[in-house]
């Protein structure tokens, strides 16, 4: 994702790509600063938006239970 922008992912729905698939996963900032790759909620949400506004379909990848995770705080 860090090479994607609005002029790429124009080009690539010109030559026909119809689905992107991101592997998203971790649910929140804390779990993305554990691995140390630089992502966040809201970077990506923003590549989201950008593939949602070229106009295509999207599927995202999570990882579920990865270790050291807690899972959701309860009040």
């Amino acid at each position: 994702m860090d090479t994607l922008d609005e002029e790429l992912l124009g080009l690539m729905k010109d030559t026909g790509l119809y689905l992107i698939s991101l592997g998203m996963n971790r649910g929140s900032d804390r779990d993305f600063k554990a691995d140390e790759k630089g992502d966040t909620t809201a970077r990506i949400r923003e590549f989201v938006r950008m593939i949602q506004q070229a106009g295509i379909d999207m599927a995202g990848f999570f990882i579920l239970g990865f270790p050291g995770e807690t899972g959701p705080k309860h009040q």
